[in-house]
């Protein structure tokens, strides 16, 4: 190959490099594409007078054009309304001149294009067809020369998909949840979520929400309208610091998590710590955090336990995280 020869290669080399590169193609990542749905196929149309499926039973003639609804029931087949686009397996008998059909939406001008070609007195001749459906769910055919008769079996559509399909990976889910729970080095945490939570008073809540009857400000004179999550952690860890996070989707009031240690023997509970948040005038996240005296995990007490005081019906609990060091 000479200089000259090789020189004109690299440079259709490249040019066909950068039209790859400045080309466009599904945007994948935002998930905004159609997907395909498999049926049992189905008989949509068949315009044979010994064998006819739907409204039409004459074949179709030179120039002949024929439009067919696909959405609902038509035939023997039933689709869906949302279906943007439909998968036949189309076939032409009885043909009396070489010819050629096409398939396209029937909401949009008929396309310079050929689905299906077949010579006069041809055998039976199929071709599978995927074609976008209009608005109202419609498709039109075309045939250019003699007259021939047509059928179509759907074996499937398509429908609108926008969901994101993505994956997170091990180090994005670590980053989030490293800013969402401040966990100091060295130390490990215990997340109870809300659905962990119960009210005390069964008939005045629906899981983590809490509807209170009367003012928030009666929830400080007791138990009796809170919600209530176990804690258990290995013996002998040492707990340290508790975080709550809520929203409100009014303006928030105080929301307490409580921290109470209840010993075997006399049953009097003690609390440990008190995660309150003040008085936030606009909706929205609402946090608190409240380190506690080095708790070490006794054996010997019943029971460890969080009570969540202040949840208003405006009020969704997120979670209480308990923050603790591991035995040395």
């Amino acid at each position: 190959m000479n200089r000259r020869r090789f020189l004109a290669l690299g440079i259709a080399i490249f040019a066909l490099v950068a039209g790859l590169a400045g080309s466009t193609s599904a945007e994948v990542s935002s998930g905004d594409r159609s997907v395909f749905v498999p049926i049992v196929p189905c008989r949509l149309f068949d315009t044979r007078a010994e064998a006819p499926v739907g409204p039409r039973i004459t074949p179709l003639g030179p120039n002949g054009v024929m439009t067919q609804a696909v959405h609902g029931t038509n035939g023997n087949c039933t689709i869906p309304a949302d279906a943007t686009a439909i998968a036949l397996n189309v076939t032409t008998l009885n043909s009396t001149s070489a010819s050629y059909l096409t398939l396209w939406p029937a909401d949009a001008a008929r396309p310079l294009a050929s689905n299906l070609n077949w010579s006069a007195g041809a055998p039976p001749t199929p071709n599978k067809v995927d074609v976008k459906v209009s608005v109202d769910g419609k498709v039109s055919l075309y045939n250019l020369a003699g007259s021939v008769d047509v059928l179509a079996d759907a074996v499937g559509y398509y429908v609108g998909h926008n969901h994101d399909d993505r994956y997170y990976t091990k180090v994005q889910v670590d980053s989030s949840l490293a800013t969402k729970v401040t966990k100091p080095v060295g130390q490990s945490y215990l997340t109870i979520g809300a659905a962990s939570f119960n009210a005390t008073n069964p008939s005045q809540a629906n899981g983590a929400y809490f509807q209170p009857s009367g003012s928030w400000s009666s929830l400080s004179a007791g138990f009796g309208a809170c919600l209530v999550a176990p804690v258990v952690l290995p013996a002998g860890v040492v707990i340290t610091q508790i975080d709550m996070a809520a929203n409100d989707s009014t303006s928030a009031d105080y929301v307490d998590a409580n921290l109470y240690r209840d010993p075997v023997g006399d049953g009097v509970t003690t609390r440990l710590a008190t995660a309150q948040t003040g008085f936030a005038s606009t909706p929205g996240s609402i946090t608190a955090s409240e380190t506690v005296p080095d708790e070490l995990v006794d054996p010997n007490v019943n029971a460890y336990f969080l009570y969540v005081c202040g949840i208003r019906s405006s009020t969704a609990l997120y979670d209480v995280t308990i923050i603790y060091n591991n035995p040395a």
